[in-house]
């Protein structure tokens, strides 16, 4: 599976609304809007979204703008893009590509910049709060294996 970068609305002539994906080595464009993806990909992943909501209500005091929490490399969070021609312009960033966040601009480990509507202090929230989750999955998935290697065979 490759690595997505960034989830960004797109509109796609005489079609509407789209999505550009960005990769670590391009970019895909899509007929579908940001949020489908990340409901295809929870599918494709057997995320359960509902369960994962949930924890997040009991470990933070979050209300809404929830991270997208896919795999243990593929956790997302949403903010308003600000080159957007559409209505809806909820983008979504990969929690592991963001260098930093400067005033209301994204930088990214592959030295691109996105420009959002958000201010810092939010920005820096959500990157936070989906940082946070991305480390305690991947700290989860490390425990899995080890489990696994250290299971004894029963011959």
């Amino acid at each position: 599976m490759r690595n997505i970068v960034a989830i960004l609305p797109y509109k796609i002539p005489k079609i509407g609304l789209g999505s550009c994906i960005y990769y670590t080595e391009g970019y895909e464009i899509v007929e579908k809007i940001p949020t489908n993806i990340l409901k295809n990909q929870c599918d494709l992943n057997n995320v359960n979204r509902r369960s994962w909501i949930k924890k997040l209500r009991e470990e933070f005091d979050i209300k809404r703008n929830y991270p997208w929490i896919i795999r243990h490399d593929m956790v997302f969070f949403g903010f308003k893009f600000r080159e957007s021609a559409i209505d809806d312009q909820r983008a979504f960033v990969n929690t592991l590509f963001v260098e930093r966040i400067d005033e209301s601009e994204i930088i990214l480990t592959t030295n691109e910049k996105i420009s959002t509507l958000n201010t810092r202090k939010t920005m820096l929230n959500k990157y936070i709060e989906a940082e946070f989750f991305r480390m305690r999955l991947a700290l989860d998935y490390l425990i899995s294996l080890n489990d696994v290697k250290n299971l004894k065979s029963p011959l």
